[in-house]
């Protein structure tokens, strides 16, 4: 194949003009499409290159220069290292969290654990929080470079004593994690006590607002950083007898858009995972307590919460970790004011 020219005037022509040469480089003798092409090419005073490969590896430095070029500096992610599409990092697709200063609410059990080893394996700093000290102590002992605290973070003097302890350990915040939740009451609306209502929302919605406004400040003065906040499939489906709970996670959607759309000029990102039934000992209460609230047993129930999933299964707590985990690296850093399912294909609940 003769020399191939490249960088047409304007970089849409040169993307279209690419595109189709790199589809006319496919046939091994000339047709139509190629002869247009390279017509096309000819009529520019343009450089040439002898591969395809030469050509597409010259555009994407043209589409990073240009990106540099129009994005104005204070703009710029200030964090972690640049990852072209498709590249691997030392930890895959660019999952390197060496020097990152994160905190995880409820990191003592479930998503919250598996969330924080991750964020630790992957050579960040973390700093914890549970209401359990039992699993506090057992996430602790697991790495070194976890630290943390029992604290109530439905208690805004409890917030401010974890953000201190915190602020000690890590020396600032690149990520935080806002995972804190309970399963509230079950039982139908006109039952449920107003103090059952509040307890659940305290958790679910006003832990998630007072760890986000907190953590703000301090991504600021990081230059950027990534709020991640933990809604449900609740937060897109109604949920019979679960009213507190459902309400929370809804309002978490609507917490996250706002927060990307506030802090989206500080280089500061916020998403919110919705996961499915979550294998561990807390689907197995909600089950548990929506059988004896039916009148059937736990097995009928619990086959019920999968069957209304594509993939007739739970989700690994982990599974939620590495999306949460993707939201904050680098690879993540264009994702913003999402809800994201992870809930293998959830149809419904139960």
């Amino acid at each position: 194949m003769p020399g191939i020219a490249t960088k047409p005037r304007g970089p849409v022509a040169g993307k279209r003009v690419a595109r189709r040469v790199e589809r006319a480089s496919r046939f091994r003798a000339p047709n139509a499409e190629t002869r247009a092409a390279m017509e096309e090419l000819r009529r520019g005073d343009l450089p040439v290159f002898h591969s395809v490969e030469e050509l597409m590896a010259d555009l994407n430095a043209e589409d990073l220069a240009a990106r540099d070029r129009t994005v104005s500096p204070a703009a710029r992610p200030r964090y972690g290292p640049r990852h072209r599409a498709g590249t691997l990092g030392e930890a895959g697709m660019g999952l390197d969290f060496t020097g990152k200063r994160a905190i995880v609410t409820a990191g003592g059990g479930g998503i919250g654990r598996e969330t924080a080893l991750a964020f630790a394996e992957g050579g960040a700093r973390v700093f914890v929080c549970d209401i359990d000290e039992d699993a506090l102590s057992g996430v602790l002992s697991a790495r070194d470079n976890i630290a943390g605290m029992a604290a109530d973070v439905s208690d805004p003097a409890a917030f401010d004593a974890l953000f201190a302890r915190a602020d000690e350990y890590l020396g600032g915040l690149d990520i935080m994690v806002n995972n804190a939740g309970t399963a509230g009451p079950t039982a139908a609306i006109e039952d449920v006590a107003l103090e059952d209502w509040r307890a659940c929302v305290d958790v679910n919605l006003t832990a998630a607002f007072l760890g986000t406004q907190r953590a703000l400040p301090r991504l600021k003065a990081a230059g950027g950083g990534s709020i991640v906040n933990l809604s449900s499939a609740a937060g897109k489906f109604g949920f019979a007898h679960r009213s507190p709970y459902v309400a929370s996670k809804w309002a978490i959607v609507g917490l996250t858009r706002t927060t990307a759309l506030e802090a989206g000029p500080h280089n500061i990102r916020c998403n919110c995972i919705q996961p499915g039934s979550v294998e561990g000992a807390r689907i197995d209460r909600v089950i548990r307590a929506k059988a004896e609230v039916e009148g059937v047993s736990e097995n009928l129930m619990r086959d019920r919460f999968a069957s209304v999933s594509s993939l007739r299964r739970f989700v690994p707590p982990r599974h939620i970790a590495g999306m949460i985990l993707y939201l904050c690296a680098d690879i993540g850093s264009t994702i913003t004011g999402q809800a994201i399912s992870v809930d293998a294909g959830l149809e419904g609940l139960a």
